[in-house]
């Protein structure tokens, strides 16, 4: 729809020039607006058309045909008297080529007028990237981009531009296939602009047209410093030592979602659509807080999230003001005017302005007395009562404090001032509020008049020293930890810097949010979370295991396999660089040790070189080397193997790491003799002709590959067309289940005694209804009670229960469900408690059968694993001299301890029986024995 939006408004000014006193004889006259140029236009399947019609008497019918397709199109007026008739066309079942469209009016008179305009139906090239998705951030100097396209009349030309937002960029095309290694240490800091183009040869109006087009900007974070830790689904807005708070944009709405750091658990917090959108949000001690914008009202409100519930702290503010900010601190939440305690909901109305809040509660703000022209900085204490912090006589204009609980830095008259212990002392002159506060800790800038200002620190002892001292532009203070190490920005780029008189550590782009947790460092940019490191990175390079590492194999006239042992580093090996005679001509990933070569010259001699490079962008000082010359050109076999047409390669059973592969056969004049599997171009391995699937495994979850599969014959010919697919892997989440534990005081019985076994779900996840089918030894074993337990509900009151009265004998079926739209039960939960007589000596065991099942409050059913509890009857007469005595006390006593698989252990003594032979076996005899 707004492609059609925006055709009509073009049509618009094109009506203009469209004189409506011009009719063809009849009074009737049509204009094709789009597609219409010079020359056929090129056309997907689906497209829109637009013309003008003028007619003397009322338009009764307006149609679009292309060969034995038609239909009518709309009348749509804006503004009044500019009328285009639109309407979207669809090919679907027609050849593709050289088409017309045709354009008919009638008016009520029944006069009609004709327009065409020619078409091309040529739908858009198939392109598919391997990269780095939108918004994601890389850490490499090295950027690949691999560009398939494939087109029905033509090789597509496709062009990658890779830029920022102030050059023109590195440009790289290739014809039907761009795989290219872009160099953008340059670009480190900035956001990274991939421009991505592809043209099938068609023309308008003389131009080539693009018919692909597409942009991923990137964000270039390359810095030794950072240790990538965690990564969301969306755009991290805040984070903790055990969650991320992040936001997922789509074309129609967007979602706040809490991600469990330790499980990977993701809850949704709240979702939006139409004009609302989420502005601010940060973690809270019990959930969320974040303030969700309208633009149809013009109003910011502030919302909290605890435990699954969302509420309306009733407060809202207009879009235009910005003073208002959101803080967290503690188990507090403040925003203008209102203050929360996110642990016990109390709201309490605030005064004044330009608030500053402490950990506990308490916040500092300005306010002017009644008929005072001064401004005053006031405290919230924790029982209620205002007081004055600051009534400085000297200032006239106070702004910006920053408080820690005990100290107090502000702003006043153009000066940084701080109140401690009741004393006012001056910190900085002439300077902006530029100042951060943490437990004592006070860093500023300062500096003498016509001269950069530098960054100071004063320790909680009252100690001034200068921590920075070159830099050419005033810095802006971003962040300041309990020890006095403080992060700021300098020309759009962040550094750190420590107490100590060392030169600031780089960071990468002033873009993202840091934060100290428990003393450390971390930085959130986009989707991604990252410890800072403040040793120094790694330097040591890659090395290799020997010299002569890098071999070539499967040489053919055009094609050679190249083969190396694995690099070693301290760190890790991350990517190879491959060089074709002293060029780059590719890289792979730290765990690829092979590469296909192809496009080569039959006869000819070629140098390869493969060089190892770290995380660190450190790269082995030796490349190993191998010569390989081509094969000649053979008067032998020449033909290469051929796909079905339309063959498309499949996949299956997609999980975490892996996912199956199958393909149909090619056919080859001679015979085809293998087929090479392709992992994002690169060659992983290689199958014989006679196997149509490959299990790909060793894949990353929530990771886009692109396989694709080359046949190949003996004498080395490729097929080309190659059919490939892209695949998606799932979220390695540990699956939520439930599980069903047994229990009883009783695991060892005597023939008579009355044993109970409670059964309850563990781990339970809104448990609604369940259904438990149990086997047991009529033999051994008589029911004689069922007892259904009030932790899931009480028996036709919140709950209803039944039992399988048909089943047949030793099967035991019962079923019990909540009543009503209710929530389903967590955590371990009682179901029902079973009472048996044992009837005859013996183990025995009371089974779960595997079509047991739980569901959930919405219906979601989960089949329960296979358990059985056991049950000892009898026993302990060890001797065999038919009673239970003390040398039998004595001899399972020696067995104490041992455990199945353990050298001594015996399975008649482990009377429960549990694997381990424990002082419960142990005890049981002892009381028979002391019976005598």
């Amino acid at each position: 729809m707004r492609k059609s939006v925006l055709s009509v408004l073009f049509a618009f000014v094109v009506i203009l020039l469209f004189s409506s006193n011009t009719y063809a004889a009849g009074g009737i006259n049509v204009k094709i607006l789009y597609p219409k140029a010079v020359g056929p236009v090129p056309v997907d399947t689906n497209f829109v058309v637009g013309a003008v019609v003028n007619s003397l008497s009322e338009i009764k019918t307006v149609k679009a045909k292309v060969g034995s397709k038609e239909i009518l199109l709309q009348k749509v007026c804006q503004p009044a008297n500019d009328c285009v008739w639109t309407g979207e066309f669809s090919l679907e079942g027609l050849e593709k080529g050289n088409k017309t469209l045709v354009v008919e009016a009638t008016n009520q008179n029944n006069q009609s007028a004709q327009a065409t305009s020619a078409i091309k139906y040529d739908s858009s090239p198939v392109v598919t990237i391997e990269g780095p998705e939108d918004s994601s951030v890389i850490m490499s100097n090295s950027l690949r981009i691999v560009v398939n396209a494939t087109d029905d009349f033509s090789v597509p030309e496709i062009k990658v531009t890779v830029s920022s937002f102030s050059d023109e960029g590195i440009v790289s095309t290739g014809s039907g296939v761009l795989d290219h290694t872009f160099d953008v240490s340059k670009y480190a800091g900035q956001i990274v602009r991939v421009h991505i183009e592809a043209s099938d040869g068609n023309y308008v109006d003389g131009k080539l047209v693009q018919r692909f087009d597409k942009y991923v900007h990137l964000l270039a974070e390359i810095s030794d410093r950072l240790k990538k830790v965690d990564q969301a689904a969306g755009q991290i807005m805040d984070f903790d030592e055990n969650r991320l708070l992040y936001l997922v944009y789509n074309s129609n709405n967007s979602g706040l979602y809490i991600k469990n750091r330790s499980t990977g658990d993701i809850t949704l917090v709240d979702s939006l659509s139409g004009p609302k959108y989420f502005d601010q949000a940060k973690l809270t001690s019990t959930g969320a807080a974040f303030l969700i914008s309208n633009h149809e009202d013009n109003q910011t409100r502030l919302f909290t999230w605890k435990n699954n519930k969302l509420t309306d702290a009733g407060i809202g503010t207009q879009l235009s003001d910005i003073c208002c900010k959101l803080q967290v601190k503690g188990d507090y939440v403040f925003y203008p005017n209102i203050r929360i305690n996110a642990v016990t909901d109390e709201i309490i109305q605030t005064l004044g302005s330009q608030t500053d809040l402490a950990a506990n509660g308490e916040y500092v703000y300005v306010n002017k007395p009644a008929g005072s022209w001064r401004s005053y900085i006031y405290r919230h204490r924790s029982d209620g009562q205002e007081e004055t912090v600051v009534q400085d006589t000297n200032s006239w204009d106070i702004r910006l404090p920053k408080w820690d609980g005990n100290v107090v830095v502000y702003w006043g008259d153009g000066s940084v001032f701080k109140k401690e212990n009741g004393v006012i002392t001056e910190l900085s002159h002439n300077t902006s509020g530029n100042y951060a506060i943490n437990q004592g800790w006070i860093a500023f800038t300062k500096g003498l008049p016509g001269q950069t200002q530098q960054i100071y620190l004063q320790s909680p002892e009252g100690l001034v020293t200068q921590a920075t001292y070159n830099l050419i532009n005033t810095p802006g203070i971003e962040n300041l930890s309990t020890d006095g190490t403080v992060s700021f920005i300098q020309n759009n780029q962040l550094y750190l810097q420590t107490p100590l008189d060392e030169p600031p550590i780089y960071l990468g782009s002033a873009i993202g949010k840091t934060k100290v947790i428990n003393g450390k460092w971390f930085k959130a940019i986009s989707t991604v979370l990252f410890e800072i490191k403040l040793a120094p990175g790694n330097s040591t390079p890659p090395a290799w295991p020997a010299p002569n590492v890098l071999t070539a194999a499967d040489v053919t006239g055009q094609s050679a396999r190249l083969q190396w042992q694995p690099a070693t580093d301290d760190v890790g090996v991350t990517a190879y660089n491959i060089y074709q005679n002293s060029s780059l001509l590719n890289t792979v990933s730290g765990d690829v040790y092979s590469y296909s070569v192809s496009g080569l010259t039959p006869n000819t001699t070629y140098s390869f070189e493969v060089e190892a490079v770290d995380a660190a962008g450190n790269k082995s000082t030796v490349k190993p080397a191998t010569s390989v010359t081509t094969l000649p050109v053979s008067t032998g076999d020449t033909v290469a193997p051929v796909w079905p047409a339309g063959t498309q390669l499949t996949v299956t059973d997609v999980t975490y790491s892996s996912a199956k592969l199958q393909w149909p056969l090619a056919s080859d004049n001679v015979g085809v003799s293998q087929y090479q599997i392709l992992r994002n171009s690169e060659h992983i391995d290689t199958v014989t002709g006679t196997v149509y699937s490959y299990q790909a495994a060793g894949l990353a979850p929530q990771t886009t590959y692109v396989f694709s599969v080359v046949a190949l014959d003996a004498a080395g010919n490729a097929s080309t067309g190659n059919p490939s697919v892209s695949v998606t892997t799932l979220a390695n989440v540990p699956a939520q289940t439930t599980g069903i534990a047994f229990s009883s005081a009783s695991e060892i019985a005597e023939v008579g005694s009355t044993i109970d076994v409670q059964i309850r779900a563990n781990d339970a996840k809104d448990l609604y209804a369940f259904l438990l089918k149990l086997q047991y030894d009529t033999s051994r074993l008589k029911l004689t009670k069922i007892a259904y337990i009030s932790e899931f509900g009480t028996e036709n009151g919140t709950a209803v229960f039944g039992k399988d009265n048909q089943a047949a004998a030793g099967l035991l079926k019962l079923t019990g469900v909540r009543l009503g739209a209710v929530p389903g039960k967590n955590g371990s939960i009682g179901l029902t408690t079973l009472s048996f007589t044992a009837l005859k000596n013996g183990e025995t065991a009371l089974t779960l059968q595997p079509e047991s099942a739980v569901t959930d409050s919405k219906g979601k059913q989960q089949n329960l694993a296979s358990a059985s509890f056991y049950i000892a009857i009898g026993g302990g007469d060890f001797d065999h001299d038919g009673k239970v005595g003390l040398s039998d006390l004595f001899l399972i006593s020696q067995k104490n301890g041992l455990k199945k698989g353990q050298p001594g252990y015996d399975e008649q003594f482990d009377l429960k029986p549990d694997g381990i032979i424990d002082s419960k076996d142990v005890q049981y005899v002892a009381n028979k024995a002391a019976k005598g």
